[in-house]
C-alpha cells in the first residue's frame, strides 16, 4: 500500500470523526437553546424531551464509532512506520553484506599484489572455451559480466590484479577486450611481458575477439607503465596498432 494512500486515509478518517463529534455537539447546543425557551407548550416539551432522550441514547454508539475511527487511523499510521523499519533493516543487512564483500575483495587484491607472477603454463589457457559466441549472438549484460570475471580470474596469476572490460559490436560481430593490470614491482615486468605474449597467442582461438587493449600500471616505476592496442589483420594475425607510455601520454594531455 502506498504511503500517500495510507496518510490520505488517515486524514479522511480524522475528518469523519471530527464531523461526527461536531454534529453531536451542535445537537446538544440546539437542545439546550430550546430548553431555555419559556413559551413552549406541553406537547413541544414532550417532543423535546423525547428528542433529547434519543440523542443521549445515541451517545455510546457515536463514541464507539469515533473511537473505532481513531483506532483505525492509528493502525493505518503505524503501518508505514513498521514497513519503513522493515525496509531500513533490509537495507542495513544488504549494506553490511556489501561491506563484507568489499573487504573480501580488497583482501584478495592485496594478497594478489603481494604474490609474485606465475609463469604462463606451456599448455596455455583454454580461452576458446569461454562464451564468446554467446555474446556475439546476443549482447547479454549478465553473460558479459560473467565472461569479464572469468577471463580476469584466469589471467590475474600471470598479469597481476587485472580488471577486464568487454565491448560487443553486434553489427560487425566483433569483440573488443580491454584489460588493466597492476604490478607492485618492476622486477616482474619481464615476466609480465612474456606472459602477455602467450596470452595474446592463445586469444587467437577466441572467436570474435578482433581488438585488445592492454594497460599496465607499475607501482614502483611509473615510467614503465604503458598501454598497447592490438588488432587482427585479414589473415587473423595480431598486429600492434599503438603503444605508448602512460607517463608520456599524461604529459601530452597536460
Amino acid at each position: 500500500m502506498s504511503v500517500k494512500i495510507v496518510y490520505g486515509s488517515i486524514l479522511l478518517l480524522c475528518f469523519v470523526a471530527i464531523g461526527v463529534l461536531a454534529q453531536r455537539g451542535y445537537l446538544e447546543i440546539f437542545v439546550r437553546r430550546l430548553e431555555r425557551q419559556t413559551n413552549m407548550t406541553e406537547l413541544e416539551k414532550r417532543k423535546l424531551a423525547f428528542f433529547k432522550h434519543k440523542i443521549r441514547n445515541e451517545h455510546p454508539l457515536t463514541l464507539l464509532m469515533v473511537s473505532g475511527l481513531f483506532l483505525l487511523s492509528l493502525l493505518l499510521f503505524t503501518f508505514p512506520h513498521f514497513s519503513l523499519q522493515t525496509q531500513v533493516r533490509r537495507i542495513e543487512k544488504e549494506s553490511q553484506q556489501l561491506k563484507q564483500e568489499i573487504l573480501h575483495l580488497q583482501k584478495e587484491q592485496m594478497e594478489g599484489m603481494q604474490q609474485p607472477l606465475s609463469v604462463y603454463p606451456s599448455a596455455g589457457l583454454p580461452f576458446e572455451s569461454l562464451a564468446w559466441q554467446t555474446l556475439l549472438m546476443a549482447d547479454d549484460r549478465e553473460a558479459r559480466f560473467q565472461l569479464e570475471e572469468e577471463f580476469g580470474t584466469q589471467v590475474t596469476p600471470f598479469l597481476g590484479p587485472t580488471v577486464v572490460l568487454i565491448h560487443i559490436d553486434q553489427p560487425l560481430q566483433e569483440i573488443t577486450l580491454t584489460s588493466a593490470s597492476h604490478l607492485r614491482s618492476v622486477d616482474d615486468f619481464s615476466t609480465w611481458e612474456a606472459n602477455l605474449e602467450r596470452i595474446i597467442d592463445d586469444l587467437s582461438q577466441a572467436q570474435g575477439v578482433q581488438r585488445c587493449h592492454f594497460v599496465l600500471q607499475v607501482a614502483d616505476a611509473p615510467d614503465t607503465s604503458f598501454e598497447q592496442t592490438i588488432v587482427r589483420d585479414a589473415q587473423g594475425q595480431w598486429q600492434v596498432l599503438s603503444r605508448k607510455e602512460l607517463a608520456q601520454a599524461s604529459d601530452t594531455g597536460a
